[in-house]
């Protein structure tokens, strides 16, 4: 099956898209991607040890458990050491993080104190730092806390900001001290994170053109700054119970041409945003059809009563309407339409009526023009 990719020749302001509206649609220009929208964690504690153990946990041997507390507690619980340069890190869950989002910021809150206290006039010093590992790349050291007193204590948070740290179904992250100078040592109580990140955002108004007897043109409008292109699907069905992988585009792609299709078929397709870490959601449905003849007569129809009105199905029998016609007829009037269903809709519920005798007809139509009328039913409400 042959198909193509269509470039962008430039990027179009919103401004600019109020004026060129109907051109937009077809995918000649494009919107410039909209301010992404942030989100936050909760407050994140640890979820079991990191990779740097090189402190003492007060008691036991597991040192995430010495610094988990809802709250700052370090005369219970906490890690210490009197080296300079030893550190302690501890892993973070980021099943809240959904895959494909960017984190663009790691705060970190530590409760920490001094390990020992001075002797006589010598009262000592202690340096602690913060900082974070992801995916086993370590960030550098920051915080530079000047520790007093030997019960933890809760500090200022230290942020390590403007990140692009793409977050994929493996990733980890890893939040930690270390003992960067002085004499004192450091006891470490309590450690707690919140991310900021930004979610992967499907693209927005996917529209699709049949164009040709055997090409249909998508579009769409791309509102993330996080992605690495489009991924297009298409379908025979709206619930894309068989989705067929069609291309995947670039990060300045937002058309394509899906060409080589059957004609007085309907065509159903969906885009999704995809980077390193995973896709966003999917984009909204749209489809085409490759119409060249009417469609064929709806089949079966049958009426039945209820308290809500006359309910009318029937079978479909084209791949290529756009929707169906409702006519009724009640004694001494002509046939009228009296409504219209959507594409695949074989249903429909006639209101408020009183009592008497009702006929009724349907078809189907497309650009092209309309089919016979189904077989006629009546109903009579007592």
């Amino acid at each position: 099956m042959a198909s193509t990719v269509q470039k962008k020749p430039r990027k179009l302001t919103y401004a600019d898209a109020l004026v060129v509206g109907s051109v937009v649609a077809l995918g000649i220009f494009t919107l410039l991607p909209a301010e992404q929208p942030t989100d936050s964690t909760a407050i994140l504690l640890p979820s079991a040890d990191g990779t740097r153990l090189h402190w003492k946990p007060k008691t036991g041997v597991v040192h995430s458990t010495m610094v988990d507390e809802t709250r700052c507690n370090g005369i219970v619980d906490y890690n210490y050491t009197n080296i300079v340069g030893y550190h302690d890190s501890y892993s973070i869950d980021l099943a809240s993080i959904p895959n494909g989002a960017t984190i663009t910021a790691v705060e970190i809150t530590p409760c920490a104190s001094r390990n020992k206290t001075g002797s006589g006039n010598i009262t000592g010093s202690a340096t602690m730092d913060l900082f974070y590992r992801y995916n086993g790349v370590k960030s550098a050291d920051r915080g530079s806390y000047e520790l007093t007193g030997t019960t933890p204590m809760e500090l200022s948070a230290t942020t390590f900001a403007a990140l692009s740290l793409v977050k994929g179904p493996l990733s980890t992250l890893e939040i930690g001290a270390v003992f960067s100078a002085g004499d004192r040592g450091v006891r470490l109580g309590r450690m707690a994170a919140v991310l900021t990140y930004t979610p992967l955002v499907p693209p927005l108004n996917l529209v699709a053109n049949n164009v040709a007897v055997s090409q249909n043109d998508l579009s769409w409008r791309d509102v993330s700054s996080t992605k690495d292109g489009f991924k297009v699907e298409r379908s025979f069905n709206s619930q894309f119970d068989s989705p067929f992988y069609l291309a995947t585009t670039s990060a300045d792609t937002v058309s394509y041409k899906n060409t080589g299709l059957i004609t007085d078929e309907t065509y159903y397709y969906r885009v999704r945003a995809f980077n390193s870490g995973g896709a966003s959601s999917y984009s909204n449905i749209a489809h085409a059809i490759t119409a060249t003849v009417v469609p064929q007569t709806p089949l079966n129809l049958v009426a039945s009563a209820s308290s809500s009105g006359i309910m009318l199905n029937w079978a479909q029998t084209s791949r290529n309407e756009e929707g169906f016609t409702v006519d009724r007829w009640v004694s001494g009037a002509n046939f009228t339409e009296i409504g219209k269903t959507g594409i695949d809709e074989t249903t429909y519920t006639d209101h408020n009526l009183s009592k008497g005798a009702y006929y009724y007809r349907v078809r189907a139509f497309n650009r092209i023009g309309n089919s016979g009328y189904s077989n006629t039913v009546s109903v009579t409400i007592p």
